[in-house]
């Protein structure tokens, strides 16, 4: 049960999210339910511990979308304008977050963001 429940699922440590009833949560995330397994030794065996669990994860989609929500701007003419505090703020909140690059035809690559 467990190989089935991990495999359709994103992992994270002892606990495995879906994104079926994912909630908005604002500023570029969104809340994920799932469940948190694992065995413990006990009087008289093992026993499994299994529990609901909920994170939360950024949201995926278009990357320019995202950052004028996480920035709090308008639309995409607003970025223009960012002060350093708005740039440090989209470095932390994208940091190790993997981007797939689809606007140059059949050329896709995956990127991951670092913050300096």
């Amino acid at each position: 049960m467990s190989h089935k429940i991990f495999s359709e699922s994103v992992a994270f440590g002892r606990s495995a999210f879906t994104p079926s009833n994912k909630v908005d949560l604002g500023g570029g995330l969104e809340k994920w339910e799932g469940v948190f397994q694992s065995v413990r030794p006990g009087q008289g065996g093992l026993y499994a511990n299994i529990d609901v669990a909920s994170t939360a994860f950024i949201k995926g989609g278009n990357a320019v979308d995202l950052m004028v929500e996480v920035s709090g701007r308008r639309n995409i003419n607003d970025l223009s304008n960012l002060q350093r505090r708005d740039i440090l703020l989209l470095q932390k909140h994208f940091k190790q977050c993997s981007f797939t690059v689809t606007h140059r035809g059949g050329d896709t690559r995956r990127y991951v963001a670092w913050a300096t």
